[in-house]
């Protein structure tokens, strides 16, 4: 738990610093496998700032029991609760999910196109990003079914209206994917203050291109997370 709520802790700071995180209002967890096979949840405590996390400060419940809890009670954002519950019930094994209220991507999830291929950024990420309708906030509303779906497979969310919400299978994928998006979406803007139409690709340029890239993730994530930490956090994270 100690190494998972370190890195989680890191990742948090780091799209704290970024400014991607909308104060104490957004939230981030992660599922994880203790030495006895049970799954646990560790998430973000409600009223802090993403860059005063420490290790100490994740709140963790084992997965099986956390229909039965309380949010309040445990001190975390009841609407996050409610979508990080389900997140997790529906994968069932470790991963990483965030929301937050970034800017840009924010503003292309309320036009209608949704995110364009504009950017190779955005061409890795299209085939994994789904727009969903804004129903109001997660504690009263029904989970719109194709949410639903991108909680299992993974991938990306343009929430209308609302923010953006990323489903991963590990925190540095999850860090990743939060962040190419928001650069993918204030490069689309860009592009789009300057008048006319944007070029974009064919259709099975981009579906090609973006498979060739999905194969580079991992390895891509885990080298963008430890930059991230070494430049933002000043920490000795190896190279």
């Amino acid at each position: 738990m100690h190494l998972v709520n370190a890195k989680m802790t890191d990742a948090w700071r780091i799209l704290g610093q970024l400014n991607y995180v909308d104060a104490i209002f957004n939230h981030i967890s992660t599922a994880w496998v203790d030495g006895r096979g049970r799954i646990f949840v560790s998430m973000n405590p409600d009223g802090v700032l993403a860059v005063e996390m420490t290790p100490s400060d994740w709140i963790t419940v084992p997965l099986d029991e956390i229909d039965k809890l309380n949010p309040e009670k445990l001190g975390v954002n009841a609407d996050g609760y409610k979508l990080h519950r389900l997140i997790h019930k529906v994968r069932a094994r470790p991963g990483s999910a965030l929301h937050t209220h970034s800017e840009n991507a924010l503003a292309v999830g309320t036009t209608s196109a949704g995110l364009l291929p504009v950017s190779q950024t955005a061409i890795e990420l299209i085939p994994e990003t789904i727009c969903v309708e804004y129903q109001g906030l997660f504690r009263e509303a029904e989970i719109d079914p194709a949410l639903m779906r991108l909680f299992e497979t993974g991938g990306v969310s343009l929430l209308r209206n609302h923010g953006l919400l990323v489903v991963a299978p590990n925190i540095e994928e999850a860090v990743y994917l939060q962040h190419y998006m928001e650069v993918a979406c204030r490069v689309q803007i860009l592009a789009l203050s300057l008048g006319g139409s944007p070029l974009t690709p064919p259709d099975h340029v981009v579906t090609q291109t973006a498979t060739e890239l999905r194969k580079d993730r991992a390895a891509a994530a885990e080298k963008l997370f430890k930059a991230f930490q070494r430049v933002l956090l000043n920490t000795r994270a190896s190279r």
